[in-house]
């Protein structure tokens, strides 16, 4: 066996302190954007859902085309921000 430091040893000092500090407000900062993403896609899912429901209701608006698909894209997204 030799004196020599280890490939996996790690010492600590300030400077590796605060590299781990760093990296862990890192992960926070991506958790918090994954968190804001979700929500988004929620809201916007809700938004559309609303939104196309309430539109026949107006005066001067035609029927829609395909009157199933503004609820699929809306649940699409509620989905897509429950599973992120």
């Amino acid at each position: 066996m030799t004196d020599e430091p280890g490939r996996f040893q790690v010492k600590a000092t300030a400077e590796s302190y605060f590299s781990w500090v760093r990296t862990r407000l890192s992960v926070e900062r991506t958790l918090m954007s994954w968190v804001r993403t979700s929500v988004a896609l929620i809201g916007f899912g809700f938004t559309i859902v609303q939104f196309f429901e309430r539109l026949p209701r107006m005066a001067g608006v035609a029927p829609p085309l395909l009157p199933e698909a503004p609820r699929c894209l809306g649940l699409a997204l509620i989905g897509a921000g429950c599973c992120r």
